[in-house]
């Protein structure tokens, strides 16, 4: 599982490396049977970078001690667009909902215009995004949710 405590979530862009963030620790993908990391220990899955490949997400075998990695063939299912397509990122405010969350979403037309999303619980601190379109706020406002909510080096 990808440790969101190294990730500057201020960095991300729409596309694939926000959306594999979104399904793993908000929407809560797991690797299908073939990657179980309990029977291939050290396989993960992430957009390929492996140059001859053109399938998008593939299991990735990766050497922790050298970095080494390559696509093994087995490719997967690309998780939805969360971080570009609205309709994929209301499944993200719904999930959200489902976890006892209420969400706020403004526009706000300063400094070029920007999106603004809020995730309020029944107690403790809200969680605010700001993005330049809706769904990345989304994102934003929910990987944000889910860093404070795994404590650093679980």
């Amino acid at each position: 599982m990808t440790d969101l405590q190294t990730i500057d979530l201020d960095k991300l862009a729409p596309g694939p490396e926000t959306d594999a963030l979104v399904a793993e620790c908000v929407m809560r993908w797991e690797p299908p049977p073939l990657c179980d990391r309990k029977t291939h220990p050290g396989m993960e899955w992430w957009p390929c970078n492996y140059e001859e490949c053109e399938e998008g997400f593939c299991i990735i075998g990766k050497d922790s001690a050298s970095g080494w990695q390559s696509c093994i063939g087995a490719h997967i299912e690309d998780p939805p667009e969360y971080s570009i397509e609205i309709a994929a990122a209301w499944e993200v405010v719904e999930k959200m909902i489902a976890n006892g969350l209420a969400p706020d979403m403004d526009y706000v037309p300063h400094n070029g215009g920007q999106w603004e999303c809020i995730f309020i619980p029944p107690q403790g601190q809200w969680v605010v995004a700001v993005a330049p379109t809706a769904p990345m706020a989304i994102c934003l406002a929910a990987l944000t949710k889910a860093k404070k909510d795994k404590p650093e080096g679980d």
